[in-house]
């Protein structure tokens, strides 16, 4: 540790050393205590940017020859701190692609490690090299320490190298004065090339006289004023001291006098440096020189610095922020200011220092996003620009209701974001009650260029802040929580670890750490490879981190069971890991408590599942029994009543659709069925459901429904008729042979409502919650599946909708789904074979199905289409028709006698038949209906399928 006492004195020697090779000796010797170097050399930016030439070394056994105290900026570790601008560290092993001679001259000195630090003025300065023998000493390094103190060397360098060349460059030109102070043309000429203006002081008659140059730089309307007129120019916070000095000079025998002061040019403040010559008796000649550029400059680097300074002094905000006004009063006397902060929260603009000679600190400015709120400081934050504002400005902008002004007026404002790349943190302000021109362009520029770093360094301290609480709250958690952190090396497996860590297994930390291979160790063998592996796919990317279940080995010789959670927290210069950390929880008895859930659930599940078989099948034999009594029924009226022939029809046709939804249904809840959305006419939909319902229940009950006009879904016509009528079979077996059932279609805002009531006994609310889940039913055993409400269920959710049940006892029940509201389509209407349109490329079609009238149909129906049509009955046949007629199209079956579809695919592939294929099944959970290209065909169609579809689909091809 650094004392503050140490780092205050090397700070103040620092800023008292005059030359450029005190400076370079003195901080190689301070850095080399601070910071345990061995060794050490100051390198100096050559004039032509190209080199590095050697100032100063120390610790050196050998002293270091001539090639090495000039190294190339392209090539060598320095430069390539220089460029960058940061700090470089580096093993002399990995630079024998750098500036050899150094490499050979350092490995002779035994220097194991190298730390290049940059020193940057407002453009690059040099750099210092720190040399270590022991590498485990410059590792651990405090490399924050490092670089602030690198800032301050480089400030002080930069500062002490500028007045270096002012005052080199003063005495050079005080020098050619005296020379040639007597030759007038050519003192004015040198004077006007380097932009120093002349004047003469005649003290007989205390008249100034001024060369036109100096006329014109300091806008002076005369070329002689009166000496008193000379001193009413400086700035009154200037006048007093620099008064003193002239007056003293011209009292003392010295024949020059150096003075720095504002003086008041065109309405703003500006910085000269004057040299006051005694010519002769009775006249001074002045020389002056404009500095007020490098005066910004130097004020520029100082606030920077004393800004940095001031966070790391600072223990708070309210500390921080009462020494960046200190900082700023410094420079442009500013006692009235105030800085604030934005709480996104509470949409409000908070003040935490507010510092003004008339008005009270603001406790907040509230509702700063609304377009109302105008004031100052609000404008800046919505604008993200600064403001500069003298009173008539601000006088015009508030008579056209553009700002209001909050608190007593002032001459002068100005205002700055603090910004943080894009986003603003709050804003900066001061003011001036008493000269409209106190503050100028100047101070304006200078808090500009100042506001973002200043930013910066709230952010920086409030980021702090909230580490510190986040530490606090952490490490609460973590005692909470029991938690157990390790740090894994990967290089060494060695394990550091915290006290819970050990605890939870029985250990002592020191215990454990002391292992060798200490995670692995104790790790049960059969969780070896998995830890391995999830750590693998973390380390390459694959995984956001590594989480694992592993069993440890407790002191006692028990297996604990421990959920282990890690993330790369360090990598090397070429982006390998090198440590992992994380967390361990001890979820022992979480697992305990799994295993009997699991024992538990598996007994009452093996116990449901026998209950479950015989209500299932006698379910599906129930559905199955209605189905086939509505076709043997309609058969029989077909027969002896030919003019209900088309009705008849229609009722079969419509009764085979019901099978066939039930048969999706089952395929449904077994998840091997796929749906193809469409958007359709509900209303359509429920008007045909209900005319079917009508037919096949008791006359004794009446059926009322009311139905919005034309509501279009986007759905699947066949599961939402299936979900219709199971529920209005539902509504029919509560109600036995009497009573009523309501059908409601209505719309509101975006969607639909459909509701089906019946004045039945209603639900008991103990029941209601279970109604849904698959294989409950409150009738008898051979009268329900427990399917049918758990099928609805499933279909509702389907369709992204909502299923609510409102039931009372002897007061019946309501269903209400809702749904979401389609707009109409365009067109609509289903593709016929006239209107299908023919696919050129496909000619000829080989159809290979062994039912017989499957085969005649799909044949008649695709010769229709234009298509000409062979036919196999099994797979042997369909081998020989495809290597005879090389047909464009096989549409092939994959259940075929004498060679199954799944080796005719196999064989036609191996024979290069390069005829398109289609297949068909009625197994639509097969593998080739998950990844027909996989296997060589095209497309694969799951049976039933309609004709058209068929058609579509070649036409698709």
């Amino acid at each position: 540790m650094i004392s503050n006492t140490f780092l205050d004195t090397f700070l103040n020697n620092l800023t008292q050393i005059n030359t450029i090779r005190e400076f370079s000796k003195y901080s190689l010797n301070c850095l080399i205590n601070i910071f345990h170097a061995n060794c050490a050399s100051f390198f100096l930016l050559s004039t032509d940017k190209k080199n590095l030439l050697m100032d100063y070394y120390i610790g050196f056994k050998n002293p270091p020859p001539k090639i090495v105290k000039c190294l190339p900026v392209d090539g060598s570790l320095s430069g390539r701190a220089l460029r960058s601008q940061k700090i470089q560290k580096a093993y002399i092993r990995e630079l024998q692609d750098l500036y050899i001679p150094t490499i050979k001259y350092l490995s002779l000195e035994n220097i194991t490690y190298i730390i290049s630090i940059p020193l940057v003025y407002y453009y690059p300065l040099g750099v210092i090299n720190l040399f270590y023998k022991n590498t485990d000493i410059a590792q651990h390094i405090n490399l924050t320490l490092l670089e602030n103190i690198s800032k301050i060397v480089s400030l002080n360098f930069g500062h002490l190298q500028e007045h270096s060349i002012i005052k080199k460059q003063v005495k050079e030109k005080v020098e050619l004065i005296e020379e040639l102070k007597q030759k007038n043309f050519t003192l004015h000429s040198i004077l006007d090339l380097c932009k120093i203006y002349s004047a003469r002081l005649y003290l007989n008659t205390n008249k100034i006289f001024f060369d036109v140059s100096w006329q014109k730089k300091f806008s002076l309307n005369s070329s002689h004023i009166h000496f008193k007129n000379f001193l009413n120019l400086i700035r009154p916070l200037h006048y007093k001291e620099v008064k003193h000095n002239i007056d003293i000079f011209l009292c003392s025998p010295a024949k020059s006098k150096e003075l720095s002061y504002q003086v008041h040019v065109n309405k703003e403040w500006r910085w000269v440096k004057e040299i006051w010559l005694k010519e002769e008796k009775n006249t001074i000649l002045i020389l002056r020189q404009d500095i007020t550029e490098q005066k910004f400059k130097e004020t520029l680097a100082d606030i920077l610095y004393k800004v940095s300074l001031s966070l790391h002094q600072s223990k708070t905000l309210e500390e921080f922020y009462e020494l960046i006004h200190k900082v700023i009063d410094e420079h442009i006397i500013a006692p009235n200011f105030f800085i604030g902060i934005i709480d996104k929260k509470r949409d409000s603009l908070t003040f935490p220092y507010f510092k003004d000679e008339f008005d009270p600190v603001f406790d907040e400015i509230k509702n700063i996003s609304h377009p109302r709120i105008k004031s100052l400081s609000v404008h800046i934050i919505k604008k993200k620009r600064p403001l500069f504002l003298r009173e008539i400005a601000k006088l015009r902008l508030k008579s056209k209701n553009k700002l209001s002004i909050i608190g007593t007026p002032s001459k002068v404002w100005m205002g700055f974001p603090l910004m943080v790349e894009d986003k603003i943190l709050g804003v900066l302000a001061v003011q001036d009650y008493h000269d409209a021109y106190h503050f100028t362009v100047r101070e304006f520029k200078l808090l500009k260029a100042i506001s973002h770093h200043i930013a910066l360094a709230i952010e920086r301290k409030q980021t702090f802040e909230a580490l510190r609480i986040s530490k606090r709250r952490l490490s609460t958690a973590i005692f909470g929580g029991q938690i157990g952190l390790w740090e894994r090396d990967l290089h060494t497996n060695k394990l550091t670890i915290n006290n819970h860590y050990a605890k939870m297994l029985g250990y002592t930390k020191k215990e454990l750490e002391s292992l060798t291979d200490a995670f692995f160790s104790i790790l049960h063998p059969e969780d070896r490879d998995r830890v391995i592996k999830n750590d693998q796919q973390h380390l390459e990317g694959k995984r956001p981190c590594t989480e694992t279940e592993v069993r440890l080995r407790t002191k006692e010789g028990k297996w604990k069971w421990i959920l282990t959670r890690g993330l790369v927290i360090e990598r090397d210069q070429e982006g390998n890991a090198v440590k992992l950390a994380g967390t361990h929880v001890d979820i022992s008895q979480l697992k305990k408590a799994e295993e009997s859930k699991n024992d538990l659930q598996k007994r009452v599940f093996e116990k449901q599942k026998l209950e479950s078989i015989a209500t299932f099948t006698t379910g599906i034999a129930h559905n199955f029994n209605n189905l086939l009594q509505i076709i043997t029924s309609s058969l029989r009226t077909f027969s002896s009543n030919s003019n209900h022939q088309k009705q008849q029809i229609k009722t079969i046709l419509d009764t085979c659709l019901r099978g066939q939804a039930l048969v999706k249904q089952l395929l449904s809840f077994a998840q091997e069925e796929k749906h193809e959305f469409e958007i359709f006419n509900l209303t359509t939909l429920l008007k045909d459901t209900i005319n079917m319902f009508e037919q096949i229940i008791p006359q004794t009950i009446e059926l009322e429904s009311t139905l919005e006009q034309d509501v279009y879904i986007l759905g699947d016509p066949g599961l939402l008729e299936h979900a219709v009528l199971n529920l209005l079979k539902n509504s029919q077996d509560a109600l036995g042979n009497k009573g009523k059932i309501t059908i409601s279609l209505f719309t509101k805002e975006d969607l639909i409502y459909l509701e089906i009531i019946d004045n039945g006994p209603g639900i008991p609310e103990e029941l209601q919650d279970k109604i849904f889940d698959p294989f409950f039913t409150t009738k008898e055993i051979g009268k329900g599946s427990g399917l049918g409400l758990a099928s609805v269920y499933g279909i509702v959710k389907q369709h992204t909708g909502q299923i609510k049940i409102k039931s009372k006892l002897n007061e019946g029940t309501s269903v209400i789904l809702t749904f979401p509201l389609q707009a109409k389509p365009n067109s609509q209407g289903c593709i016929s074979q006239k209107s299908m349109p023919k696919n050129k490329n496909i000619k000829s079609i080989l159809v290979v199905d062994d039912e017989s009238i499957i085969l005649e149909s799909m044949a008649t129906f695709l010769k229709e289409a234009g298509y000409i049509i062979f036919t196999a009955k099994d797979g042997e046949e369909a081998l020989i028709q495809a290597q005879k007629k090389q047909p464009d199209l096989i549409i092939l079956d994959l259940g075929l006698p004498k060679m199954s579809g799944e080796e005719v695919l196999e064989k036609l592939r191996t024979q290069k038949i390069k005829s398109k294929i289609i297949v068909t099944s009625g197994y639509l959970n097969h593998q080739i209906a998950k990844n027909p290209k996989l296997f060589g065909a095209e497309m694969f169609l799951g049976k039933p399928y309609s004709l058209d579809k068929l058609l579509l689909t070649i036409c698709q091809l």
